[in-house]
């Protein structure tokens, strides 16, 4: 087996069997688990899979739930006018601060988003 050198020798790279056959004598030699350490090491990602089975399926019913969530806010906009008038004045006050501040326009997405989970998370009377 030829010696492994650091350095590049661009007439070695002509000969491409020489250079296969060494990659696949250094792939041979790799270091494999022992059986023991094989099968623990699939039973953790078995578990880490169903883990995040786990939490994908608990992410989307909180997803499910905050839609409906967010279509009775919004109905609850279309038909109380006191709340779309205090969502009206805190969204203005909240862009004025942003202005004043000089946030970004990604400030003021997020502080409304807030503000409309924050009221979503009531039910008024």
């Amino acid at each position: 087996m030829a010696q492994l050198n650091l350095y590049c020798a661009e007439d070695g790279w002509d000969e491409e069997e020489d250079y296969q056959e060494e990659s696949f004598s250094y792939s041979s030699h790799a270091p494999s688990l022992p059986p023991p350490l094989h099968n623990l090491s699939c039973t953790l990602v078995d578990e880490q899979l169903f883990s995040e089975h786990h939490e994908l399926v608990s992410l989307s019913t909180k997803e499910k739930a905050q839609k409906k969530l967010g279509r009775d806010y919004l109905e609850s906009l279309r038909t109380d006018p006191v709340l779309a008038c205090a969502r009206r004045e805190a969204v203005e006050w909240i862009l004025s601060v942003n202005v004043h501040y000089n946030f970004t326009a990604h400030t003021a997405a997020l502080s409304v988003n807030f503000l409309d989970r924050f009221l979503s998370s009531f039910h008024f009377q």
